[in-house]
């Protein structure tokens, strides 16, 4: 009899003792034995301000059946459900034996919060059998990873900040952990093997070993650009690369710009002129040659007034539009130059452009026309000398007409008197 009660007491205890032991199973029921798994995070692992699908197994691995069964999700912060969807779900009736395929299949879907802490946080769950609590489960694990962009590219300062070509400088680049663990093996390249650029005193690659949560780290660059370099703002690409705690591979890819900057600058010379002497009409011809890297744009010269001479062209300004490197224009206009001028008189000029970032210049400027006395001029050759012989038979012409008609009215005089 003792025998049989002792058997009867061990059929009675042991799922207790099953139940105490499994961190899935709840306070046991009479003939039952219910184990519920999270079966499936999705995604796994979820970033704060996503949602996460948790998929839950209840099996009944007892020889009674459950009679109304209601599973409720407790979403505690960072974890929250949205209005449409309830924490309570009814299964109703769970079998005896009911496992593997027939198991029960739970699915709840979770906001996390977007401020939610990177790592392992846990969630509840408990049961209920025919509308009386019976069991709060142990906490299952939901893993929360941050956000993929876990280091930012938080300044890039090249220094100076305008360069003329050929000029070296200095690029800081400065990186910030923004996920709330370590990541390591930062990899930061500069990719300028089709660009103008050139970095001097290393590789252009750098390394950095690892960048604790939330703190920043900087990189530095010297390079030069080739002495040919444009004018412009050139855009360096920038490649990182880098881990985080658990091992996974990340990579940035991204670009900033360096402004090459050098001045306009161009020669202005007379290219011709066709006035040598005062109280002359003639053409003069201006020249602008762009002798700098940087383009001089929408360039438009104006020739101004001057009490030497005076313009005779239908219109003092003349747009030349734009000038590139190593190039020329020129500007035509008619002038007279006043009696008393003589020597180098200054033409005064007037120079509106822009240049490559569209900077407005406006400019005065000279040119000298050297303006010769008439004998010096024609002792240079440079206008022609009178033609004496023809000046002398011009003369004698004159004098034969002359002489002709003064003889003739002598001759008329003497006829006249004779006849008296």
């Amino acid at each position: 009899m003792k025998k049989l009660l002792y058997v009867l007491l061990m059929l009675f205890v042991v799922p207790f003792v099953l139940g105490a032991n499994n961190p899935y199973l709840g306070s046991a029921i009479a003939g039952s034995n219910l184990d519920v798994y999270l079966i499936s995070q999705d995604p796994n692992p979820v970033e704060p301000g996503d949602y996460v699908e948790l998929r839950f197994r209840a099996e009944n691995f007892g020889s009674m059946k459950m009679e109304d069964v209601s599973f409720e999700i407790i979403p505690e912060y960072p974890f929250s459900l949205d209005e449409s969807e309830s924490a309570v779900k009814n299964v109703g009736q769970i079998d005896p034996r009911q496992k593997d395929e027939d198991a029960v299949i739970l699915l709840w879907k979770l906001r996390v919060d977007e401020n939610a802490v990177e790592g392992t946080n846990e969630i509840e769950l408990k049961y209920f059998v025919q509308g009386e609590e019976k069991v709060k489960l142990d906490e299952f694990e939901v893993e929360v990873k941050g956000f993929q962009s876990i280091l930012a590219v938080e300044s890039i300062n090249v220094l100076p900040e305008n360069k003329v070509p050929g000029q070296p400088a200095t690029t800081i680049i400065t990186l910030k952990n923004v996920a709330d663990s370590v990541i390591k093996n930062i990899k930061v390249k500069l990719d300028i093997d089709d660009t103008d650029f050139a970095v001097v005193g290393s590789s252009a690659e750098k390394i950095i070993r690892s960048i604790n949560s939330q703190e920043t780290e900087q990189v530095s660059f010297d390079i030069i650009s080739a002495a040919a370099t444009e004018s412009k703002t050139h855009s360096i690409p920038l490649e990182i690369e880098y881990m985080d705690e658990d091992g996974t591979a990340f990579s940035i890819s991204s670009s900033f710009g360096i402004k090459i900057y050098d001045p306009p600058s161009y020669i202005l010379t007379l290219d011709e002129s066709t006035v040598k002497t005062p109280g002359s009409n003639g053409n003069i011809v201006v020249s602008i040659s762009n002798i700098g890297q940087s383009d001089i744009n929408f360039l438009t010269v104006e020739l101004l007034e001057s009490d030497q001479y005076e313009i005779l062209s239908p219109t003092s300004v003349m747009y030349l539009g734009n000038l590139e490197s190593d190039d020329f224009e020129t500007a035509d206009y008619t002038i007279h130059v006043k009696g008393e001028s003589v020597g180098d008189i200054p033409l005064k000029l007037k120079l509106n452009y822009k240049d490559s970032y569209n900077k407005i210049f406006s400019e005065e400027q000279e040119v000298t026309l050297h303006v010769y006395p008439k004998q010096e001029a024609m002792a240079y050759g440079l206008v022609p000398k009178p033609n004496f012989t023809t000046t002398i038979i011009f003369v004698l012409i004159i004098g034969a007409i002359v002489f002709y008609f003064v003889r003739r009215n002598i001759k008329r005089k003497k006829a006249l008197q004779k006849k008296r």
